[in-house]
């Protein structure tokens, strides 16, 4: 992965994803909350091909087996990590959805990008907006 990549995913897990990973255990489901390398890829998807099909790497990161289907939505509510039993059958592997509240995202985004600019002293001629 190039530099930017890389500097992109540390950023996102050391200034949100921490914070947004569960504290309690959520058996499985846990391992659903999405790291940086999830959004990096997420991000290129959506920006670069117009898609939110995940690839085999974001299956990988997942831990989502071939015979499940994994859907990422995007959506005004709020976050979430679900299973889904299409044929009502609890022996067959669950599809996986992950909902994700683009308005939260994107404030949590923006609050970490105001916050360094506070901490380093570098607004410059930054003007920043309040998009309630």
């Amino acid at each position: 992965m190039d530099g930017s990549g890389r500097r992109y995913r540390y950023w996102y897990d050391e200034y949100i994803y921490k914070y947004d990973k569960p504290k309690v255990e959520l058996n499985d489901l846990e391992s659903l909350t999405i790291s940086g390398r999830i959004v990096y890829e997420l991000r290129n998807l959506l920006l670069h091909e117009g898609s939110l099909d995940a690839t085999a790497k974001v299956r990988k990161e997942l831990g989502v087996k071939d015979s499940q289907s994994l859907k990422f939505v995007l959506s005004n509510s709020i976050t979430s990590y679900s299973k889904s039993w299409s044929d009502g059958d609890k022996g067959e592997d669950p599809d996986i959805y992950i909902r994700i509240n683009v308005v939260d995202f994107c404030k949590k985004i923006c609050a970490v990008v105001e916050n360094v600019y506070r901490e380093k002293d570098i607004y410059n001629d930054i003007v920043v907006f309040d998009f309630e």
